[in-house]
């Protein structure tokens, strides 16, 4: 996948968990040094039935 003028995008996992944010203030400071798209990725589980 190209980002932004054929440039890959910086791809970060995100976590509500407030002590997990470190992976996605790296991601934003390298995209903003770099002039990158950031596209944050939310994983969620899906209730399975009993």
């Amino acid at each position: 996948m190209s980002g932004t003028h054929g440039r890959e995008p910086i791809v970060v996992g995100v976590n509500p968990d407030a002590s997990k944010r470190l992976a996605l203030a790296w991601a934003a400071d390298q995209g903003e040094r770099h002039g990158l798209p950031v596209w944050l990725v939310h994983a969620q589980k899906v209730p399975t039935g009993g």
